[in-house]
């Protein structure tokens, strides 16, 4: 998660603490190399995936 503060409110630490499966990660708060990673998949999604109806796995590698 992004440090934003409604990220560390009382209630959301409380769910995660009544589900210990799960584990919170904040990315630092000078990590805009993930900005770039986030735009790449969203070019991925925006040119490629939504244009064309995939069928499969296989179809969507080609």
């Amino acid at each position: 998660m992004d440090n934003d503060g409604t990220h560390k409110t009382e209630n959301v630490r409380a769910w995660f603490a009544a589900r210990p499966r799960y584990h919170v990660h904040f990315t630092p708060t000078s990590a805009s190399w993930l900005n770039l990673v986030a735009r790449f998949f969203g070019q991925i999604s925006g040119k490629w995936i939504k244009r064309n109806a995939h069928t499969s796995v296989a179809d969507l590698e080609q």
